[in-house]
């Protein structure tokens, strides 16, 4: 449905994979936000526990908040109990206390937790990369206020010249069970069976499950067809270790074309094609440091009306590593495309997701009309309305004060 914008209310996939985690996940940190000040303490376990605990809750309200404002604009600003008859407030509303919960998080989490879980819970590096990201994104549609520029660049700044991160010199290895986030990754989830000498993991014996990622009966054994690369994509991903890592382009020597599906494969979330099934102790990244790179090139540029070297020697890093030249001599706008190139390219398929780009930057019409005749076909025309998703049907019917996003 979404894939030919046309998108409906009663989608139970997007109400039950993420529309409904996520409340469940602000619900669960408004518990610790609104107790925690109640908990007794010395004034040292107050700064140096119940502060540091409490701060993880409000990072994780952001987190969860920012994905519901990007995907579906107004949303009920929960932070009590909830009564059932909430309202959606204003998208200003939403990234206000977005604001208010990084920066407590900012001031209180650690640098890094005393117990070795490092990258498993977010530090205060997480909070600024997430700032950052919030920044840029509020410089963009719908709020379109560019003096956000400056704040993102400053935010991603501080993380670049924190020291504590790096990029993985080979792309591949973001994707290996045996290596993962270990330079790279601000906040990651982990997992991992056994879990002996991993920090961070998130739970004891736990593995994600990545169901294989699109074979056909006919080709290996049976599959869901689900995560599949877009033809045009694909084909203009620029060749190097980056895009062999990202795709699979055959299966046991079956060229994708010949695929049942009659597209390239993502490889990032399919270790091996030995099964359909396979349990792994991949990371998933929530934040990463190429990220916070191409943040701060895309919001220095924008902020001070070109690229400087700074912004220059950001890009070209993440280039470099996926084997390609180094840019120079650009305009302001060419630059900025370029990012937003880079970007697709260094995330494709992950959380840090392309679809975001393109409607703060509001390309998703020119995109989706360089579409290869053989993808899914759109229904209809594209407006700003295809930008945000519907609201679930189930709950505007036990809530009618969550009014229905307009085209829906």
């Amino acid at each position: 449905e979404f894939d030919s914008f046309n998108a409906s209310a009663a989608n139970n996939w997007m109400a039950q994979w993420k529309w409904n985690p996520l409340w469940e996940s602000i619900l669960s940190s408004n518990a610790v936000i609104n107790g925690w000040v109640n908990v007794p303490g010395t004034v040292d376990e107050i700064e140096n526990e119940i502060k540091p605990t409490a701060a993880m809750a409000y990072y994780i309200r952001a987190l969860a908040y920012f994905d519901l404002v990007q995907t579906w604009g107004k949303v009920p600003l929960i932070i009590n109990e909830t009564t059932g008859e909430e309202f959606r407030s204003s998208i200003q509303d939403v990234y206000n206390l977005i604001y208010e919960d990084l920066e407590f998080a900012e001031a209180y989490l650690p640098k890094s937790w005393e117990d070795g879980t490092g990258i498993g819970r977010p530090s205060k590096m997480a909070a600024k990369a997430l700032l950052a990201k919030v920044y840029l994104t509020n410089a963009g549609w719908p709020l379109k206020d560019v003096s956000k520029y400056e704040l993102a660049a400053t935010k991603a700044k501080e993380v670049m010249t924190s020291g504590e991160f790096s990029l993985e010199p080979n792309f591949k290895d973001l994707w290996s069970e045996d290596n993962g986030a270990l330079n790279e990754g601000i906040f990651v989830f982990r997992m991992c069976d056994p879990c002996a000498n991993v920090p961070g993991a998130w739970a004891s014996g736990a593995k994600t499950n990545f169901y294989k990622i699109g074979f056909a009966a006919t080709e290996n054994g049976g599959g869901f067809e689900d995560l599949l690369g877009e033809i045009r994509f694909f084909n203009d991903f620029p060749a190097g270790p980056r895009k062999e890592a990202t795709y699979y382009d055959n299966v046991g020597g079956i060229p994708w074309q010949n695929l049942a599906s009659g597209r390239p494969l993502i490889a990032k979330y399919g270790p091996n094609l030995s099964s359909i099934w396979k349990s792994t102790n991949e990371d998933i990244f929530i934040s990463r440091y190429a990220d916070i790179l191409l943040i701060f090139a895309e919001a220095s540029n924008k902020s001070i009306g070109n690229p400087n070297t700074e912004a220059y020697d950001a890009i070209n890093a993440v280039r470099l590593r996926a084997g390609l030249a180094e840019l120079t001599g650009l305009t302001s706008d060419e630059f900025h495309d370029a990012v937003i190139d880079e970007r697709s390219w260094e995330f494709t398929a992950e959380y840090t997701s392309r679809w975001f780009d393109m409607i703060r930057n509001e390309i998703v019409e020119e995109v989706a009309a360089k579409r290869d005749p053989d993808e899914v076909s759109i229904i209809g025309t594209i407006t700003k309305d295809n930008y945000l998703a519907p609201i679930p049907i189930a709950d505007i019917t036990l809530n009618p004060n969550l009014t229905q996003n307009p085209g829906y």
